[in-house]
């Protein structure tokens, strides 16, 4: 099973679909033959999901709603009551299923979703947890800004990957293709706060505020998320 944000399945699936083969061709699979299927699920409907709803032909390239789009009360949103619901229902439909693995986005209504239709699956899956599957950033929910919380919140998944990456949204400013941009964004945080910033939420607001400056023009590309994809492939030594 492979959990994600709707905005990078298309440009992951293909790697994804590499990724399985690359398993079933180690001692990994203890049945390389086998036939193995690949399941995509995304994230059941999260808070900032939830209110844009509720706004009357809501547009997220609108300018009226650029105010929810970018509030930081909606950081890394977490599921809605319907949210859970959606998941619940997921659940039952995959109860049955055989797992193996499970590949998880790290933004917080994946991880919640993984763990309420895998958290006790009777094949008890392993859930890894891969960076590359976050959302393409283009509002507040999408900002990664309690990663440290989520090591502790869901400690049973494989953060392996995840904790490579040291400072989570630093490294999401390196993977944008606009240098100057994150020259930008990089020095205003360190005359702020230092060079030394481990606080996620720090580096949240200061790429909140300038995605909400740069609207409606956006401020990861896709051939940003393609070269980040590309350039970020698994190691299945973890595996």
């Amino acid at each position: 099973f492979f959990f994600n944000d709707t905005a990078t399945t298309e440009i992951y699936t293909e790697q994804i679909v590499g990724s399985v083969r690359c398993v079933q061709e180690t001692d990994v699979c203890s049945e390389p033959s086998q036939q193995h299927n690949l399941y995509l699920m995304c994230h059941g409907e999260s808070y900032y999901n939830k209110v844009q709803n509720e706004i009357k032909n809501f547009k997220a390239s609108s300018f009226e709603g650029i105010d929810i789009k970018f509030d930081d009360k909606l950081f890394d949103s977490e599921l809605s009551e319907d949210g859970r619901i959606q998941a619940l229902s997921a659940k039952d439909k995959v109860a049955d299923k055989q797992v193996s693995y499970v590949f998880v986005s790290p933004l917080r209504r994946a991880l919640q979703t993984a763990e309420i239709v895998f958290g006790s699956h009777k094949s008890r899956p392993r859930i890894i947890v891969l960076p590359q599957l976050r959302e393409t950033l283009s509002s507040s929910s999408d900002l990664n800004s309690r990663i440290y919380e989520a090591f502790r919140d869901f400690e049973y998944m494989d953060f392996t990957f995840v904790k490579e990456c040291g400072n989570v949204l630093h490294t999401y400013l390196q993977e944008l293709g606009d240098k100057d941009l994150v020259h930008q964004i990089a020095t205003s945080v360190e005359n702020k706060y230092g060079r030394n910033i481990g606080d996620q939420k720090v580096f949240a607001l200061e790429i909140n505020q300038v995605m909400k400056e740069q609207f409606p023009k956006q401020l990861e590309k896709s051939s940003d998320v393609r070269k980040r994809v590309a350039d970020t492939p698994v190691s299945y030594t973890h595996l």
